[in-house]
């Protein structure tokens, strides 16, 4: 079902998701599969950093060209993004922490890529 707030001038239209549902089964243990998903990223994380042993800069540049994969190059604008949105300051909100606010200031000449950057970020 889905429940429309009434309309108010100069307020954003505000849509409820409701779900009615006559029975629910659990499908799955959830701390089974948390736990075997945090050893298979164990594991892929060992076996990337492995294979760069050698160089850990190709494995870092590896996984910048993850971040905005559409832009090509720029990796010291992704290596700032990437640590930017890894890092920060924790706030708490009752009993979740989440990160709080990142502020990225990006200038540079027109054309440069600088709108996609900030798109992929958001």
């Amino acid at each position: 079902y889905r429940w429309w707030q009434p309309l108010r001038q100069g307020r954003r239209c505000e849509l409820e998701l409701v779900l009615s549902a006559s029975s629910v089964v659990r499908a799955h243990d959830p701390g089974k599969a948390e736990h075997a998903a945090d050893e298979d990223l164990r594991r892929r994380f060992e076996e990337f950093w492995a294979a760069h042993k050698d160089c850990p800069l190709r494995g870092r540049d590896a996984i910048l060209r993850g971040v905005c994969p559409e832009i090509h190059g720029m990796f010291l604008v992704k290596l700032c993004l990437a640590l930017t949105l890894l890092g920060g300051v924790a706030v708490t909100h009752g009993l979740s922490r989440v990160r709080g606010c990142v502020h990225f200031l990006l200038v540079g000449d027109p054309g440069t890529g600088k709108s996609e950057v900030l798109r992929w970020a958001a």
